[in-house]
């Protein structure tokens, strides 16, 4: 799966489909959209800071449940 900034909120609900998890409340997808929007906005390396690259975003934001 490849992020496109295009439509992250498409790309969101596809990645926890994919994953198994299949609903996301309002305010919790809200705030992880801004954080994708807010990590996409980075160039190539400031995500490499992160230790991360464009595809791995949706997972970097769902660390905390995805351990």
């Amino acid at each position: 799966m490849q992020f496109s900034p295009r439509n992250p909120a498409r790309l969101l609900d596809s990645y926890l489909a994919e994953i198994g998890m299949g609903f996301n409340s309002y305010p919790d997808r809200q705030r992880r959209l801004q954080d994708i929007a807010t990590l996409d906005a980075l160039s190539d390396a400031q995500l490499a800071e992160y230790g991360i690259s464009r595809v791995d975003i949706p997972a970097f934001v769902y660390r905390d449940l995805l351990g």
